[in-house]
């Protein structure tokens, strides 16, 4: 089951959500964005037979700037994914690789490493709500970042054997931009 959109841990009924979800043998995947996250929130994820994504899009505050107000907020889900980590969880890193961060990727997977998440789960960009199309095709990677990225993705293994990596949507996204032209109309 995966529970995700918007941010769920405001929701006023999720502890009960929560203890509903432990009654049943599912595994359960939960999307967040970290702010929320403190010990309390930790320990009952920790209940859950299942994973926690927290969605950095890069190793630093400034790679964040869309996803957080400020590097306050920006510390506070990095000390939330290790309160994740040390109760527990199955925590991994949801990133969407863009023309903007692919560069960054080394140092998002050292990131990951010292935080001692289970693994990073990478996602393409997808022309979602009211983003522009000009949005989509001017943030998308572009040839030759990817194929920088499927050689990094190749060596993971080799220089972080504890890190998984969740090939979600990353594969070959050199055709991806014309395929999404038309749903970003």
């Amino acid at each position: 089951v995966l529970i995700e959109g918007g941010e769920l841990l405001i929701l006023p009924f999720i502890e009960d959500l929560f203890g509903e979800l432990r009654r049943f043998s599912f595994k359960i995947h939960i999307i967040t964005n970290g702010i929320l996250i403190d010990e309390r929130f930790a320990f009952l994820l920790s209940q859950l037979n299942g994973d926690v994504g927290v969605s950095l899009d890069g190793p630093t505050f400034e790679k964040n700037r869309f996803r957080f107000s400020d590097y306050t907020t920006y510390k506070k889900v990095l000390k939330g994914i290790n309160l994740l980590v040390e109760s527990g969880v199955n925590t991994y890193i949801n990133c969407t690789i863009t023309k903007d961060n692919a560069d960054d990727f080394p140092q998002l997977v050292d990131l990951a490493s010292s935080l001692g998440v289970k693994g990073i789960v990478l996602q393409q960009l997808h022309c979602v709500g009211n983003t522009s199309p000009d949005f989509f095709k001017e943030h998308f990677l572009s040839f030759q970042q990817e194929l920088k990225i499927k050689n990094w993705l190749k060596s993971l293994p080799q220089y972080y054997p504890n890190i998984e990596l969740v090939n979600s949507e990353v594969t070959f996204f050199s055709d991806i931009p014309e395929r999404y032209e038309r749903v970003c109309d």
